[in-house]
């Protein structure tokens, strides 16, 4: 059984953000999972770095084929999301979208309805 779990994470963030993702991942160690990280830095640097993992990183490191793939969703930007969700997709027989933010939630007056386009 081949299974993988792909998280994104501010390097550069020195607090609990990234606790419940990394919790997740402990947890899955346990039953194989394969762990996947990206890693970006905050600042405007990131969205640089965001075009280089989307044509580069991504693609070649979700290579494979996969019985269960799990993202953690949120990652950095939509394009990275989007990017990563096509990836698992393409390789994995079921892919799992384990949600620990919605900005549409959040701000649901603003009509930006691509975070359920992207999850449906």
């Amino acid at each position: 059984m081949n299974n993988i779990i792909v998280s994104m994470y501010n390097k550069s963030q020195n607090e609990a953000g990234p606790k419940a993702k990394i919790d997740v991942e402990n947890f899955l160690k346990i039953y194989d999972f394969k762990i996947q990280d990206f890693y970006f830095y905050g600042g405007r640097r990131a969205e640089l770095v965001s075009y280089r993992q989307s044509l580069f990183d991504i693609p070649f490191r979700l290579k494979g084929r996969y019985e269960n793939a799990i993202f953690q969703y949120p990652a950095l930007n939509e394009r990275t999301n989007k990017v990563i969700m096509r990836n698992l997709k393409k390789n994995s027989q079921k892919v799992y979208i384990l949600i620990h933010d919605l900005e549409s939630l959040r701000f649901k007056n603003d009509g930006n309805n691509f975070e359920l386009d992207l999850l449906n």
